[in-house]
């Protein structure tokens, strides 16, 4: 199996990029999305299939999936993994559950929002200065902190941020 990056050179920097894959009965492992001819263009090109992940190699050339791209925002032209944010905000000890989304913002392009089920009664006003030495000024919580009962979930128990985005 082989993997790429599309867009780039070289990896000498290390930076995150999208992930690619190909190899030996690639076609078997798929074909196509059924009846949706547009994702299927999206997802397979020239023989390689466009995994929706994130990653990068090191010097020595391994291969680490760090995150997925529906999990990435952009904010201020840069890379955000929300992933990041939520594990961060996670470790404050009156945050039962959180989501980060992206806030469409017309500055930043997006801006990090998140939702937080909290163990009990704190304030938007804690949470970001608990966060203010954690993450990069890009990476704060710009687009707020909206408090909830629940976040939805999908049968399996993976939280639903579509649903998320349309409750900003």
């Amino acid at each position: 199996m082989d993997s790429k990056f599309p867009s780039y050179e070289t990896l000498a920097d290390f930076r995150v990029r999208k992930v690619s894959v190909s190899g030996l009965g690639i076609e078997q492992m798929m074909k196509g999305y059924f009846k949706n001819q547009k994702a299927t263009e999206n997802t397979l090109k020239n023989g390689w299939i466009r995994t929706g992940d994130v990653g990068y190699y090191d010097e020595e050339e391994f291969f680490y999936v760090t995150d997925r791209l529906k999990n990435i925002i952009k904010v201020d032209g840069c890379q955000v993994s929300t992933i990041e944010i939520e594990n961060e905000l996670q470790k404050h000890p009156l945050v039962e559950e959180c989501c980060v989304i992206g806030k469409p913002d017309s500055e930043h392009g997006e801006v990090p929002l998140a939702f937080v089920i909290a163990k009990e009664e704190v304030s938007e006003e804690e949470l970001q200065n608990f966060m203010k030495d954690k993450l990069s000024e890009f990476k704060q919580l710009r687009g707020g902190i909206k408090f909830v009962k629940t976040l939805p979930k999908s049968e399996n128990g993976k939280i639903l941020k579509r649903e998320l985005k349309l409750m900003i």
